[in-house]
């Protein structure tokens, strides 16, 4: 009976484990794919600075966690969160209020440490060149 007991406890402990350790796999994904959205909207935005700063956070958080993909899962990772945010099948201004909204989010600006991206900024660009 003692024997069973302890079984039963090993088994409880590892079903607990296996759970913990994939919400934490599930969390990362999330994180990761944050970067991701972040990254890509700074990158049609022309947000240079934005893009850098996501750069290196990304690679520190990668470190960190020693979240480890590769090229090909990266590749999928990447065309889920376009699927995600909706940028097919739409008109350019459309595209376009997409990439403002998501690098304008909080999670983004987090990560990205910019200013909030206002349509005025670009005009500034397009007509002081």
């Amino acid at each position: 009976m003692f024997q069973f007991k302890i079984k039963n406890i090993i088994s409880y402990v590892f079903i607990l484990s296996s759970c913990v350790l994939l919400s934490s796999c599930s969390s990362q994904k999330s994180q990761f794919k944050t970067f991701l959205k972040c990254g890509i909207a700074a990158a049609q935005l022309e947000q240079y600075e934005a893009e850098k700063q996501i750069g290196i956070k990304l690679e520190k958080w990668v470190r960190e966690t020693q979240y480890d993909l590769s090229p090909r899962e990266m590749s999928f990772l990447a065309q889920e969160v376009r699927n995600e945010m909706g940028i097919y099948g739409i008109n350019s201004f459309e595209q376009f209020e997409i990439y403002v909204k998501t690098f304008n989010s909080s999670k983004c600006r987090k990560i990205h440490g910019q200013k909030k991206f206002e349509l005025s900024n670009l005009m500034n660009d397009i007509f002081s060149n």
